[in-house]
């Protein structure tokens, strides 16, 4: 059986999951009123908007996030290269649902450059697993008949990308709506995942003693465009180019979540997905 090759694909696939959820995580969803300084550079406009009554939030963050998560993906079509000529599908390989486990530790720089208008890059580390069971048929088992193997892979890498939040707000409510793309690379030859995510959500926000909390409820839609090639050796001493089609077994969860600004300057934010994505990240920031 080609376990090199199976280890390949769950591999990248597993990025995804390490894609996704950087959305806006670490962001201040209302970030603590700060009165603009004379001179600051931003936001812009910042001037006009505090001239007229608005509390503006200190311009620059950073923030350390640590997210959990749990997703499911599938291989849309798998193409082989048996003979001379472009990869086909073949009927005698199957590939059940990936199953992909991941940690990801994230550092997210953020400026707000317009009252309105947030931008930030991000920066960190994920790992994690990925198994699933691949079913081979004659002719290609190496048994004589139908073989199924389970395939359980570790993986990790570094992962960077950056993206934008419009933010809204009316009294106690708010509206976000969140976009970044996200580059991961993982510890296997050629293997790089792309992930783009938006992240819309609403919530409320008010004072509780001495910290100022918001609660939410949002959904977050994931796309990558993912196309895997390479090569394997399916039978001693062959080699066999290959082409995966991969994406989400469903793009679409659902999150709730609450954030804790103490003061001026100091954060902490707690979100949970719900549906066929799971995920539990935390995050401390620090604005200044």
């Amino acid at each position: 059986m080609p376990t090199r090759f199976w280890v390949w694909i769950l591999g990248l696939v597993s990025a995804l999951v390490a894609g996704l959820g950087h959305s806006a995580r670490g962001e201040s969803l209302d970030p603590p009123v700060l009165t603009l300084a004379p001179g600051a550079i931003l936001p812009l406009g910042g001037e006009a908007a505090w001239a007229q009554g608005h509390d503006l939030p200190a311009p620059f963050g950073v923030s350390a996030t640590a997210m959990f998560m749990v997703g499911h993906y599938r291989v849309d079509e798998l193409r082989l290269a048996l003979g001379p000529g472009e990869p086909t599908v073949s009927p005698f390989v199957a590939v059940g649902e990936v199953k992909a486990r991941a940690q990801s530790y994230m550092t997210r720089w953020d400026a707000w450059v317009l009252p309105f208008l947030d931008v930030y890059g991000l920066a960190g580390y994920t790992m994690g697993t990925a198994s699933t069971n691949v079913t081979v048929l004659p002719p290609l088992s190496p048994t004589g008949s139908a073989a199924q193997f389970p395939i359980k892979v570790r993986y990790e890498g570094p992962t960077v990308g950056g993206g934008a939040t419009l933010a809204w707000g009316y009294e106690k409510f708010f509206v976000q709506l969140d976009g970044n793309y996200t580059y991961t690379m993982l510890d296997f030859p050629d293997s790089a995942v792309h992930c783009f995510v938006v992240d819309p959500r609403i919530g409320l926000r008010d004072k509780v003693g001495p910290f100022t909390a918001a609660v939410w409820v949002g959904a977050m839609w994931q796309y990558v465009p993912q196309t895997l090639t390479g090569t394997f050796n399916f039978l001693p001493g062959v080699t066999t180019p290959f082409e995966a089609d991969i994406r989400a077994s469903e793009p679409w969860n659902y999150t709730i979540g609450t954030q804790w600004d103490y003061g001026k300057n100091f954060s902490f934010l707690a979100e949970c997905g719900l549906g066929d994505r799971r995920h539990v990240m935390f995050s401390l920031m620090l604005r200044f």
